[in-house]
Formats: structure tokens, sequence, C-alpha cells
């Protein structure tokens, strides 16, 4: 899988880290949201939030059924993402205050028709202004074919609607100094 792939592919994960902090009351600030947000898009991808604020489906381009799994302090802990070949699990990793410091990312290949998918991933997060300003992309590749890919992003917010949420950032990679767009629409209720 070309670096280029993995960032088609890995869409939905991208969106779920767009994070800042947590509080158990709602699912908002984890994602960088605030106000009544009823959905927000990014890519092909769709998060959809009750009135209270937490996350309760994704429906995603990318992967076939996608599950949000909340703790017992009613936080959330865990998505899972599956295709017909694969199980993408994502665990997130919050500090004593709340906010995410990282992310695991686990992909097991359920017929081994993908060998990118054998691998874990974790990303740490840094913030700046209560932003996300970067994160390091730290790989353990199970597939003794592929070699590792530690990576870095690095953030610059360029618009924000009424409510004080990003709209458009940039996005820039360390490992070959590319850069991306992104954009994402948010709803209200």
């Amino acid at each position: 899988m070309s670096f280029g792939k993995k960032i088609v592919n890995t869409t939905i994960f991208s969106f779920i880290i767009i994070l800042a902090s947590c509080s158990g009351s709602t699912d908002l600030p984890t994602f960088q949201l605030k106000g009544k947000v009823k959905k927000y898009v990014i890519n092909d991808d769709t998060l959809y939030f009750s009135r209270s604020g937490k996350l309760t489906s994704i429906s995603s381009g990318t992967y076939s059924d996608v599950y949000v799994n909340h703790d017992n302090n009613d936080n959330i802990s865990t998505v899972i993402c599956k295709t017909s070949d694969r199980t993408l699990t994502i665990q997130f990793v919050f500090d004593k205050n709340r906010q995410l410091t990282q992310t695991i990312e686990k992909c097991n290949n359920d017929h081994n028709a993908c060998n990118a998918c054998k691998r874990n991933e974790i990303i740490k997060y840094t913030y700046k202004n209560g932003l996300r300003h970067h994160e390091s992309h730290i790989f353990n590749v199970i597939n003794h074919d592929e070699e590792n890919r530690n990576y870095a992003i690095d953030y610059m917010y360029l618009t924000f609607d009424n409510n004080g949420n990003w709209t458009k950032r940039k996005l820039k990679y360390n490992n070959n100094g590319k850069e991306f767009i992104e954009q994402r629409e948010i709803f209200y209720y």
C-alpha cells in the first residue's frame, strides 16, 4: 500500500482523531467541536451526535460497519471499523484532564488479503491554543515485507465557523513535505 493510498484508506481514522479534549458529558470536544452539533462531514464520512453531544453513529464511505463504544464513565473509548477483509480498532487514551494524548490503531486482516493491514500504529498528539497542532505516527508493521513508516503531521487552521469550530485546515507531512487542505462541513440542531 503506497503512502497516498494509506491517506485515502484511513480517512475515517483521520477524522476520528480530530481531537482536543473530552469530558464524560459530551463527545464533542474529542472531535474539536462545540455548540449543538448534529453531524459533521469530512470526505466520505459522517459523524452523528445526539442532542446531548454523544457520538451515536458513523457513516463511512470506506468501512461497511462502524461501532462506537463508551466506557463505564460514558466517555468514548473505542471505535471499531470493519470491511469484508479487515477490522480496524481505534482506542482513545486520555490524560487526567481528559485531553486526548494518543490513539492506538490496530488493523487486522481477516482474510490475509491485505498485508498493509497487519500493523499497529500509535499516534501521539500535542496542542497549541486548545487545537491539535502536531501528531506523531509510530508504526509497528507485522508484515516483514513492509518497512515501518513513521512520520509526523503539523496543522495550520485556516477557517472557523460562527461557533468557533474549524472548517478548513492545512496538513503538512514531515516525511515528504506534502501539504493537503482538509475541510469539514458541520450541521447544527
